[in-house]
């Protein structure tokens, strides 16, 4: 009886180990589908970060980097979480990894939508997660939380982390979505 229960311990061990790899992209489409436009009129990308500092303090609550490849950092209360962005005319789009390390999938696809006032201020409007509804705060019964009045994200120019540092940036799939987005131009 006991070999029975401690084969069943390895493989519900196996099976965990394993499912903390696990990486939902499917929803993650915007660096291999829009070819990248460098826009560097709208934002800023050359050295700091856009950021949302808590009350009565120096620390940041949020804050987000722009890199000139299209990938974008995004930093929630000291979590890092790496993806991608998009801009159309004042419209920004962001597809970010979202790392939970507890959940099924230890990367998980969210968004964020927002509009570029200037290029030292973005409104964030919106955050979106399909896979979130009844599981985090802010999501019960919905896919969506509108921030109202927007998040407010103001620039500051320091150094900024390498790009080099985005968990996926080696990845195949991630390197096959690039050449495919190459050989659509």
């Amino acid at each position: 009886m006991s070999k029975k229960i401690n084969a069943i311990l390895v493989i519900l061990i196996i099976v965990m180990l394993l499912s903390s790899c696990f990486v939902n992209r499917q929803q993650f489409t915007l660096y291999e589908k829009y070819p990248f436009q460098n826009d560097s009129k709208r934002i800023k990308l050359n050295g700091g970060y856009y950021y949302i500092r808590k009350e009565k303090s120096h620390k940041f609550e949020y804050s987000l980097i722009f890199y000139k490849d299209g990938k974008v950092k995004y930093n929630l209360t000291g979590l890092n979480h790496w993806g991608h962005y998009k801009i159309t005319g004042d419209s920004l789009h962001i597809e970010y990894f979202y790392v939970d390390p507890m959940n099924f999938y230890k990367y998980n696809t969210m968004e964020l939508f927002g509009e570029i006032i200037n290029d030292t201020t973005i409104h964030i409007t919106k955050d979106r997660c399909d896979w979130c509804e009844n599981v985090y705060a802010g999501y019960d019964n919905t896919t969506e939380k509108i921030f109202s009045p927007p998040r407010k994200f103001i620039f500051e120019k320091e150094s900024k982390p390498d790009l080099t540092k985005a968990w996926f940036h080696d990845k195949n799939w991630y390197q096959e979505g690039l050449k495919q987005r190459e050989d659509k131009r």
